[in-house]
């Protein structure tokens, strides 16, 4: 027999309520843990951590702990939330001088990279209608990679910029040197 409409919505409201006792029960053992971690997060603030990488880190890792607090049990409260989100971003404040550095390295390095493209198509423009011997293209593109290598990292955007040179130039440069070992 099917159970009555009355029946039926005595099982939802017991579901909910069983719902929100485990929510309670949940937020009682997660809320001093969410403490913790602003009292962590604060304590960088106080004391950031001499490697701005470290400390980044730190935070990230802090960062972390949170969301999974978040996705195994009741969110936080509104104001624990915006407590701990105001702390993030201060704490953030004392990388930010190695992250504008790290752009800086990472933009010349793009614009060195770009500069080994330039030479490359240099020596191969100069060299298509008569190639030097095997050694030599290897030597030199060997030198030109551990070159090119040096100068990472680059930004992700110029990354993606340099994604045609994997895929086009490489192929080309070897179908070169191909035709040049096997003609």
């Amino acid at each position: 027999p099917k159970p009555s409409s009355a029946a039926s919505d005595v099982y939802k409201r017991q579901a909910i309520n069983q719902s929100k006792y485990f929510d309670e029960i949940s937020s009682f053992a997660t809320n001093p843990k969410r403490d913790e971690l602003i009292s962590s997060v604060n304590d960088l603030i106080d004391k950031p951590l001499k490697d701005p990488r470290k400390h980044a880190r730190a935070i990230h890792n802090i960062q972390g702990q949170w969301q999974l607090l978040d996705t195994s049990s009741k969110s936080a409260s509104k104001a624990q939330w915006l407590k701990f989100n105001e702390l993030s971003n201060k704490a953030w404040e004392s990388c930010k001088e190695y992250f504008e550095e790290m752009k800086e390295i990472k933009i010349n390095n793009a614009s060195e990279r770009h500069k080994i493209i330039e030479q490359i198509n240099s020596y191969v423009t100069e060299n298509q209608k008569k190639w030097p011997p095997s050694k030599d293209l290897v030597l030199y593109l060997r030198t030109m990679f551990e070159k090119w290598q040096s100068f990472a990292p680059v930004l992700d955007k110029d990354l993606n910029n340099f994604e045609p040179v994997r895929v086009i130039f490489i192929p080309l440069v070897t179908r070169s040197i191909s035709t040049k070992l096997f003609c």
